[in-house]
Formats: C-alpha cells, sequence, structure tokens
C-alpha cells in the first residue's frame, strides 16, 4: 500500500485552492465555504498557524477579487505598464546617444508627464476608465491612496 504525506493535509488543501483560484483571473472561483468554529475551542500550534495563513489567503482572495470588480489591476501589473511607457518615452526621447555621448546617466532627467500620459493610454486600452487608469497610476508613482470620486462622496 502506497502511503500519501498530503492527504487531508489542510495547508496543502487551501494552499493548492487559492493557486486553481488565481489560475483564472477573469473568472474568479467562489473559494471555499467559511467553516464555523464552535465556540471556545481553540486550536493549538501548527494547526492555529495553519488557520491563520488560510485566513490570510482567503482576505488576500476577496481583495483582490474587489479591486478586480472596481476595475483595478495588481501592482506588477501597474508596473509593467509604467516601465513600458517609460522605455518608450526613453527611447523618443534619445536617452540612448545622449548616454553613449556623457558616458554616464548622472543629470539625467526624465518628465513624469508624458511617461504618466502613456502609461494611461495603455491602461485604458485594457479596459480601465480614465478615472481608474490615473488612480492606479498615481498609487504607485505618488503614493497617493487608489479611491475614485465615488467612493469618497460615500
Amino acid at each position: 500500500m502506497l502511503y500519501d504525506d498530503d492527504a487531508g493535509d489542510e495547508f496543502l488543501e487551501g494552499v493548492l485552492a487559492e493557486a486553481r483560484a488565481d489560475q483564472d483571473l477573469d473568472t474568479p472561483g467562489p473559494g471555499p465555504l467559511p467553516v464555523p468554529r464552535p465556540a471556545g475551542v481553540r486550536r493549538a500550534g501548527s494547526s492555529a498557524a495553519a488557520e491563520r495563513r488560510r485566513d490570510d489567503a482567503e482576505r488576500k482572495r476577496i481583495e483582490r477579487l474587489k479591486r478586480r470588480e472596481a476595475g483595478l489591476l495588481e501592482t506588477p501589473s501597474i508596473d509593467a505598464v509604467i516601465v513600458a511607457a517609460l522605455a518608450a518615452h526613453l527611447a523618443r526621447m534619445g536617452v540612448k546617444d545622449t548616454v553613449a555621448l556623457a558616458g554616464a546617466i548622472g543629470g539625467l532627467r526624465v518628465p513624469l508627464l508624458p511617461v504618466f500620459g502613456e502609461a494611461k493610454v495603455v491602461l485604458m486600452e485594457k479596459g480601465a476608465s480614465a478615472e481608474s487608469a490615473a488612480l492606479m497610476l498615481a498609487g504607485r508613482l505618488l503614493g497617493t491612496p487608489q479611491t475614485s470620486k465615488s467612493d469618497a462622496a460615500a
């Protein structure tokens, strides 16, 4: 008889469930149903740690779902758009030739507005509204909160 180490491992099942839910970002699965904890029962050791990890994973899954529903992309996607816009802008500025002539990048100044504008256009092409694109970029480039005017009014 073969022994399966992973059979019944709650933590591994939770990690696998989260990985499966994250595979298709456009149609997230409903996720696991919350299991009510009996009152007064405390978990000890690794069981409590596994429960905290599951709770954190569920919280993050809900957070990601809310961001997608609000039309906000994940941070790595926004960063990739910003980097692509910056690279295109540097190429248009002729930075490669400037650096080759100067032999260094010291003193190089890059205006942020054209990079912001180009990245905003790309985000809008990906389906973001003009407002949410500006909010996402401001959040990453300027560190401002990502809340819309309609959220602020509520």
